[in-house]
């Protein structure tokens, strides 16, 4: 696991949170801020040290129908040492609880999204490939409880 400042690190996990709830993939948005098809893929991968330029903030917030204060931390936020370093831990659909901000993120954001509609729908609102075992189970077991618990 790579390390990185506070700071971008909370700026990737918000920019995978923002593209995961409106359904972009990692490469559509490398390509739709017009950078390497595996831009966002490094950024988000635990192993890697890259992170965001401060400098494509607006792209990616046209990209993701954002404003760039939405994947920044607030002024209140604790500001710690540019210096000092943290370990690159990336959020994940492995991680239950994030699964559910999202999908809840997703619902909220429009009750009408169609990604709700089924697991088969949510898993490619996710470009969630069959491959990837481990995230489609957890999103599964999150989306069922989230279904059942939000029937209109």
């Amino acid at each position: 696991m790579q390390k990185i400042n506070k700071l971008s690190l909370y700026i990737v996990n918000n920019i995978l949170f923002l593209r995961l709830v409106i359904g972009k993939s990692a490469y559509d948005l490398s390509i739709g801020i017009k950078k390497n098809k595996n831009y966002v893929s490094h950024i988000e991968d635990k192993d890697k040290p890259d992170h965001y330029n401060s400098a494509d903030f607006a792209a990616i917030a046209d990209e993701l129908e954002c404003k760039i204060h939405d994947f920044i931390p607030s002024d209140e936020w604790d500001v710690s040492d540019s210096h000092a370093k943290v370990d690159k831990v990336v959020d994940t659909l492995k991680d239950p609880r994030f699964a559910k901000r999202v999908i809840s993120a997703i619902y909220a954001r429009n009750t009408q999204d169609k990604a709700l509609e089924s697991i088969e729908n949510l898993y490619g609102h996710f470009h969630l490939k069959s491959d990837k075992v481990e995230e489609r189970k957890v999103v599964k077991e999150v989306w069922e409880k989230f279904a059942a618990n939000n029937k209109a």
